[in-house]
């Protein structure tokens, strides 16, 4: 399909509504110039072409996103990986990591989010603590949001997105989903099984929420995965047709 001149911007000029808020003007623009190609993967589940996956969730995905050379950023792929985890402490979800775009002098579209998300990241990894608050880049952050009035958000801080809850480690999830399948094999030997509290989770989420550049990156994720990326094709006839439509009744 990327061997299709055009295909990936046509098909994203006909996204669905819920896809398309996402992407202001200037993405628009990026997209419809220097897209070149995009793939996406359910890479923790078996493929049949023989290649090799992480052993894990067919929930996780992965995007690959291919781009021309351009005046915006000089990054020529940009790859972000969703994990599907589970916290010990009750919350499950995708959870990410920031992915860097290397922006031209002015031509950031997220306006410094995107690299202040990944300065705090960054940060934060460092100091072994994924949830760390006494950092200057924490405050960094902060204050880059408190001067954000949350709207208009550019496409491309979804690359900075990293988790609707809790950031959630390899580790922390695996023994996680261990330990939620020996309560379901208690439970049906009839055992009693405590239930899990949510209630650190949820305080966790409105810490986090403050520093979270792209609040509802995993529904784009999913949007992407399971409605741009399988109808592909129907939304590229579709601008066509469109286009096909203009040329022959010009206003």
């Amino acid at each position: 399909m990327s061997k299709i001149p055009n295909f990936w911007p046509l098909v994203f000029e006909t996204a669905p509504p819920e896809i398309e808020h996402f992407i202001q003007p200037t993405d628009s623009e990026i997209i419809g110039n220097c897209l070149t190609s995009l793939e996406v993967k359910r890479f923790e589940v078996p493929l049949d072409s023989g290649e090799t996956a992480e052993s894990g969730n067919p929930r996780s995905l992965l995007f690959r996103f291919e781009f021309s050379e351009n005046e915006w950023f000089t990054n020529r792929v940009l790859e972000k990986k969703f994990w599907y985890r589970k916290s010990k402490r009750g919350w499950a979800g995708l959870t990410s990591e920031p992915v860097k775009i290397d922006w031209k002098k002015g031509k950031d579209t997220t306006s410094g989010l995107l690299d202040g998300a990944v300065n705090l990241w960054e940060a934060r990894k460092k100091a072994g603590d994924m949830a760390k608050k006494d950092l200057k880049e924490y405050k960094a952050m902060q204050k880059l949001m408190e001067n954000w009035n949350g709207e208009n958000t550019s496409f491309f801080t979804w690359f900075g997105y990293v988790a609707a809850g809790p950031y959630v480690s390899a580790e922390e999830s695996a023994e996680a989903f261990n330990k939620a399948k020996e309560d379901r094999a208690r439970a049906a030997k009839g055992e009693k099984v405590e239930e899990e509290d949510n209630d650190e989770d949820e305080e966790l989420m409105d810490l986090e929420a403050v520093v979270e550049v792209h609040e509802t990156g995993d529904d784009l994720a999913n949007l992407l995965a399971e409605d741009l990326w399988p109808s592909a094709i129907k939304y590229f006839s579709k601008s066509s047709f469109l286009i096909i439509r203009q040329l022959a009744n010009p206003l």
